[in-house]
């Protein structure tokens, strides 16, 4: 059986002295640095949810902008193809009249030079049937 006698009530008066130690000493600091760090936490958790919030806003952002930018880029080739497509047919059709009014100046060249040749052929053949003549005649056919 336990006895209750004198040293027991010593021993629960030093139990509760080092209670009183430990708490002071020990548990509230250690309690304190806990609470500490939680808040700390707590905040660096704030941030870390704020720092995230805003990075997500600024993929959003950018993927916006990319998006704004793809489609701008788009209509400026469409628009540049255009009219690379537009100035193509404006110089071909300049070089297809250019081509066209060479051809008939040439051919009107071609056509003078024919004359003129057919001229200097007739005149030609003139000469040398007077001169058939006169080799086949013996005398002047003139």
């Amino acid at each position: 059986m336990i006895d209750l006698d004198f040293s027991f009530f010593i021993q629960w008066v030093n139990f509760l002295i080092l209670l009183v130690f430990l708490n002071h000493f020990l548990f509230k600091p250690i309690l304190e640095m806990v609470e500490r760090r939680n808040k700390r936490l707590g905040s660096l958790n704030t941030d870390a949810a704020r720092f995230n919030e805003k990075s997500e806003n600024a993929i959003e952002q950018y993927k916006k902008l990319h998006g704004e930018m793809k489609k701008e880029s788009s209509s400026i080739l469409q628009s540049a193809r255009q009219e690379s497509i537009a100035e193509q047919e404006s110089i071909l059709q300049k070089a297809r009249g250019e081509f066209a009014e060479r051809v008939e100046r040439a051919r009107g060249e071609i056509a003078g030079e024919v004359e003129e040749a057919n001229k200097n052929l007739e005149k030609e053949a003139g000469k040398i049937s007077v001169e058939i003549a006169d080799k086949l005649l013996g005398r002047s056919a003139k």
